[in-house]
């Protein structure tokens, strides 16, 4: 049975046309929801051309807009004069117009979603498909585009909005009493660092957050105690390892959780130690029970496509509707569709950027991105990480809602020892003497960019034995001027 009888459809649209000739407002009003491939054959003819007269003049009556049809010699693609006169005389009554329009919509809708399908069958038959996967991928995400915007919203009055925003915040106490959370600044998912949720308010869903620093600074130490913290409370997370082994992973969890070097872990028979044996054997099988029983979830397929990242999400999110990181180390590894064409790197990362924004909203989970900085950081005298650092491209500052950089005072004296930069030996003031442990490095994790909340920088000491990130409480500095992060930021 049709979703939808289309003499029904073919009146309902006639009918619309009919109020928007006689009447702008209904024209203004229709524009704001229906565009012109929802109208088929006749009618999609007129409402374009009609567009054109009223973008043109700003305005449009029965007898302009035939004198109009006649110019372009378009009265002969609607089926003549008869046609037209029969489309103005069949005006809805004002209380008909919405229902109109939500029968055209709803038509032009389902059209579409099957014109995409057909178009996905003819591809997939008629052209060469070198990647199932990502072919798979793709008329994925083709149909998400379809379906996202089913309804084009129109203007709303502040009562409406108001009622809309008393749900939201009825949604969001019923998320706080959920997760148990009773700290008043935080109102999303705890990062399990009391500094860093005071300044983010944990993170939200919806959001692109980037972490980024130059390599081996500690990207993918900090991603995962963030995704083990709050993996720690039974929230899903879900990891996508682009560069190291699920194993790898994993061995660094361990570590981080028992406190027993990494080094020291391999020595250990991991199939025979006994919770009896020494103090290493005791923390590491403690441990192995605590991640065992934590939802985290590590894919480290190489070479990845975003689509293949977007899908795989979308599945493990209807498997684990409650899921609350998804981690991507790192983001230039991603391989995009564009790969071998001629489309420039900036490009490239523009897209990934833009989808992986897109995959954090309609997923509604928090997806924490690591990126690299630029060389430029190195060859200047302060050393600090600035939003220009970033690398690729300028659009990963534009899409993400909160930017993290870190910053490590030894790191960077070792590597001007290296380059022999006297001139670069500069380091940021710190708030805490330097640790004298040569395992232990401070270290200044900046929040450069909230779009919802301050910037600030919060105080940690990292364990480089463990890749351990402790916070140092009440070290934290907020609402910084953007200026003192980095040269021009």
């Amino acid at each position: 049975m049709p979703f939808e009888d289309q003499s029904n459809v073919r009146e309902a649209e006639q009918a619309l046309l009919g109020a928007c000739i006689q009447n702008k407002e209904v024209y203004y009003r229709v524009i704001s929801r229906l565009k012109a491939d929802d109208f088929e054959g006749p009618n999609r003819v007129l409402f374009e051309d009609l567009s054109e007269l009223r973008n043109q003049t700003g305005d449009a009556n029965a007898e302009t807009f035939l004198a109009y049809l006649r110019s372009k010699k378009d009265l002969g693609k609607i089926g003549g004069e008869s046609y037209y006169i029969e489309t103005i005389s069949n005006a809805p009554l004002p209380d008909e117009i919405d229902g109109n329009i939500d029968i055209i919509k709803d038509n032009a809708d389902a059209r579409h979603f099957f014109d995409k399908i057909h178009q996905i069958e003819n591809d997939f038959n008629n052209k060469p498909v070198e990647d199932i996967s990502e072919f798979l991928g793709q008329a994925e995400h083709d149909i998400l585009e379809v379906t996202k915007d089913r309804r084009i919203s129109d203007f709303r009055d502040t009562r409406s909005v108001f009622k809309s925003m008393k749900e939201q915040f009825a949604n969001d106490l019923k998320f706080r009493q959920e997760q148990n959370i009773t700290d008043p600044y935080i109102t999303g998912y705890p990062t399990g660092y009391e500094d860093v949720d005071k300044l983010t308010g944990g993170f939200h869903p919806s959001d692109l957050i980037i972490l980024a620093a130059r390599p081996s600074v500690g990207k993918t130490a900090l991603a995962l105690n963030f995704a083990h913290r709050i993996a720690k409370s039974g929230k899903p997370v879900a990891i996508f390892s682009l560069e190291m082994s699920a194993e790898q992973i994993l061995l660094r969890l361990l570590s981080n959780e028992s406190g027993v070097p990494s080094n020291r872990i391999k020595s250990i028979d991991l199939d025979n130690f006994r919770t009896s044996g020494g103090e290493d054997e005791r923390k590491i099988a403690a441990a192995v029970q605590t991640l065992q029983s934590e939802p985290l979830f590590i894919d480290d397929t190489s070479s990845q496509t975003m689509q293949d990242i977007y899908a795989k999400a979308r599945k493990l999110k209807a498997q684990h509707p409650d899921l609350a990181l998804i981690v991507i180390d790192y983001l230039g590894l991603i391989v995009s569709k564009n790969h071998n064409s001629n489309v420039s790197r900036q490009q490239e990362v523009s897209d990934i950027t833009r989808n992986l924004k897109a995959m954090a909203r309609d997923l509604s989970v928090p997806a924490l991105v690591l990126a690299q900085l630029s060389r430029a950081v190195e060859g200047r005298q302060s050393h600090v990480p600035g939003l220009s650092d970033l690398r690729d491209s300028g659009s990963i500052e534009q899409d993400a809602d909160m930017v993290f950089f870190i910053y490590r005072p030894d790191y960077q004296a070792q590597m001007n020892e290296k380059n022999n930069d006297k001139a670069g030996s500069y380091q940021a003031p710190q708030t805490s003497e330097q640790p004298k442990d040569n395992n232990v490095s401070d270290t200044t994790v900046y929040l450069a960019k909230n779009r919802n909340g301050p910037i600030g920088k919060v105080q940690f000491l990292f364990y480089k034995d463990t890749c351990r990130f402790e916070a140092q409480v009440g070290e934290g500095s907020f609402g910084e001027d953007p200026g003192s992060f980095g040269p021009d930021e």
